[in-house]
């Protein structure tokens, strides 16, 4: 997925978990819907608060640094490849041995693209 801001973050979340909108996503984090909307608003997408950003980082599993910086810049202004972090943050939370499967297999990727 690609995430150019905390709004394409947190849709792009629903639509993974099949949670069906802002209104299951907000239970499922643990905040209220409207929280989720303003976040998610089209022409004005809001901050969540501190509290806010901690319990969907729990919730996704994705660092809080890492949505606070997601949430605070746009990712087309930032140095930041936002989708190689939240996937880095996910191989980190793998016990050992499934990280080095993760990290063979992508090995093996780049060997083979590298010989086309």
């Amino acid at each position: 997925m690609e995430y150019a801001n905390l709004r394409d973050f947190l849709i792009g979340e629903m639509r993974k978990r099949g949670l069906g909108g802002a209104r299951n996503f907000a239970r499922f984090v643990g905040v209220s819907h409207p929280t989720i909307l303003r976040a998610i608003n089209d022409e004005n997408p809001s901050v969540p608060t501190a509290p806010t950003i901690r319990k969907i980082a729990k919730a996704t599993g994705v660092d809080a640094v890492l949505l606070l910086a997601i949430a605070s810049a746009d990712a087309s202004d930032a140095d930041i490849d936002i989708d190689a972090r939240i996937l880095a943050q996910q191989i980190k939370q793998l016990d050992p041995d499934e990280r080095r499967v993760i990290a063979n297999f992508i090995r093996g990727a780049l060997s083979d693209k590298a010989r086309n």
